[in-house]
């Protein structure tokens, strides 16, 4: 690139296009090359149970991040397949339904100022559940995460707060 000189001060220029990398198709929407990365897989994965309240919603959460520019068909048919199982899960659909009241990635702040994002919770009347996704294997610090999530409800409600993982993967709920 070019040089420039100014009170001293060198700065070498580099074009744009060698600094960035995401490509953003619409709004805030990057688009994820799902078959290279299994972070990828995970965050579109995760953006669309962000939609979805309802197993009725999986197609249009599915349709929208194809729409987006987020994905390419025969990733969101592979998507669409996965979420299917997901919800084939015994035990899954209690959680799930336009009638409960869930919040679905809600941005919370505990006492000592950290952010927590728990993937979804749903509000029964004689406890709170909290399912968090894993598209990858078991990990012990998935345990840490669910406690810091049960502590948050815990420290405001005198109702039972119980924890789920949901192993993509593995198809189970545990």
């Amino acid at each position: 690139g070019k040089i420039e000189q100014s009170q001293n001060v060198r700065l070498q220029l580099r074009d744009w296009k060698e600094i960035v990398s995401m490509k953003f198709s619409d709004d805030a929407y990057p688009e994820i090359n799902v078959s290279e990365s299994k972070r990828d897989w995970g965050i579109l994965f995760h953006t669309a149970m962000s939609k979805i309240y309802d197993k009725s919603q999986i197609n249009l959460a599915v349709n929208f991040l194809l729409k987006k520019g987020m994905c390419a068909e025969t990733d969101a048919q592979s998507l669409l397949q996965k979420i299917e199982n997901m919800f084939d899960l015994k035990d899954l659909g209690q959680f799930f339904g336009n009638q409960l009241k869930a919040l679905n990635e809600p941005e919370l702040i505990n006492e000592e100022g950290k952010m927590l994002r728990p993937d979804r919770v749903v509000f029964f009347e004689g406890y709170t559940a909290i399912l968090d996704y894993k598209t990858g294997g078991e990990n012990e610090k998935y345990d840490e995460q669910l406690r810091s999530y049960m502590r948050f409800f815990k420290s405001f409600s005198n109702l039972p707060v119980k924890a789920f993982i949901v192993y993509l993967e593995e198809g189970k709920l545990e």
